[in-house]
């Protein structure tokens, strides 16, 4: 576990995912090891799901609507070079009554919508990556941690990017990043990487 704020984290002191300065103004980590981190470029064939916990609390971010708090929960994904390919981001956003959550490409994601977070507690971000086919999806979830099996919100599953299209188009994860995360001393844990599909992300 550990606490994280994107309102002073720098440089890491590994590199930054992706290119220029803004990927270095937010905690990330780099999927691989030794040569290969962050620039795996094989799509795994039975695909993988990324997880990370979350605590979200409602009431320590107040009412209203605060974008400038909201969490942008991102798992990159190499292209078939093992360069920058496309960023997965699962948004949760405080407005009144709660965290919105929303599914998209880029950061800051959306604010809009019905809050479906209302109670403070540890939430599971889920990305699963399947191969259907030979062509790549992805399916993104939060579920609570006190009942994993039930999805509060999911994109359901969508090609990666929105275009069908084949997995050797694509490389394998390059990065998780909290490129917009305003909330002093957010809690995560469980971060892990998983070969296969985990639909309801890592095993107890």
């Amino acid at each position: 576990m550990a606490l994280v704020s994107g309102t002073t984290d720098r440089n890491q002191g590994l590199g930054c995912p992706g290119t220029g300065t803004e990927q270095c103004t937010g905690p990330f980590a780099l999927f691989g090891a030794g040569a290969s981190q962050g620039v795996e470029n094989v799509f795994p064939a039975n695909g993988f799901t990324v997880t990370d916990d979350l605590y979200l609390s409602p009431t320590t971010v107040g009412t209203g609507t605060v974008t400038s708090s909201l969490v942008d929960d991102d798992v990159e994904l190499n292209n078939h070079a093992g360069g920058y390919g496309i960023d997965n981001i699962i948004t949760a956003c405080p407005v009144s009554g709660g965290f919105v959550i929303n599914f998209g490409n880029g950061s800051p994601g959306s604010c809009s919508g019905t809050p479906v977070v209302t109670s403070a507690g540890w939430y599971r971000f889920v990305f699963e990556f399947t191969n259907n086919g030979g062509k790549a999806y992805l399916t993104e979830s939060v579920r609570n941690e006190k009942t994993p099996g039930v999805a509060i919100a999911t994109s359901t599953s969508l090609p990666v990017g929105g275009t069908v299209t084949p997995i050797s188009n694509w490389g394998g994860p390059g990065y998780f990043w909290l490129p917009t995360e305003n909330i002093s001393g957010l809690p995560l844990a469980n971060f892990v990487l998983q070969l296969g599909q985990e639909a309801a992300g890592h095993k107890p």
